[in-house]
């Protein structure tokens, strides 16, 4: 091994090369070094800053969206209560309304047979009325044939007379 000789004219003009290098990187390269990374920090710390804003509209998001789906849900319990009440109020009302048609039809038919019947009896009474004038035509006409008949009629027929003009003359 070599021993270890301490040359100090060499190792003074080193240390004066070193300073020298350390001089020009401090004035050339340091600045460039600190802007680089005083830019890449300014670029983190917006990033963190841009990280922590999208966790927190993340966050609120997330509780819009929450609140949202509950008032959805509730939106939805609303609706269907509307929709059942309103469907059981047209329910109601076309019950009603097929009631008083029922109604109406009950009371439109009863009115029709009543009208029937009484047209019904109208000609029975009529036809009644017919059949007996036909037939008492039919036995006047054969009783008033007969000889002792017509002497009778015509007997009765006088008589008739005579009391109507005495009640005349009686007045």
């Amino acid at each position: 091994m070599h021993p270890i000789v301490w040359d100090w004219p060499i190792f003074l003009s080193q240390l004066f090369g070193f300073a020298v290098v350390l001089y020009a990187l401090n004035r050339s390269v340091k600045p460039r070094i600190r802007a680089a990374m005083t830019k890449s920090q300014d670029t983190i710390r917006t990033q963190l800053a841009d990280s922590q804003r999208a966790a927190t509209q993340v966050i609120a998001a997330a509780e819009a969206h929450e609140s949202a789906l509950a008032q959805a849900e509730l939106a939805k319990i609303q609706y269907a209560k509307e929709a059942t009440t309103a469907a059981d109020q047209i329910l109601a009302d076309m019950r009603a309304e097929a009631e008083e048609a029922a109604v109406r039809t009950r009371r439109q038919g009863r009115a029709r047979i009543r009208q029937a019947r009484r047209e019904l009896v109208d000609q029975l009474q009529s036809n009644l009325h017919t059949a007996v004038l036909d037939r008492t035509e039919h036995l006047v006409r054969h009783r008033l044939a007969a000889p002792p008949a017509r002497l009778g009629s015509i007997d009765r027929f006088l008589d008739d007379l005579d009391e109507v003009s005495e009640r005349r003359v009686a007045y």
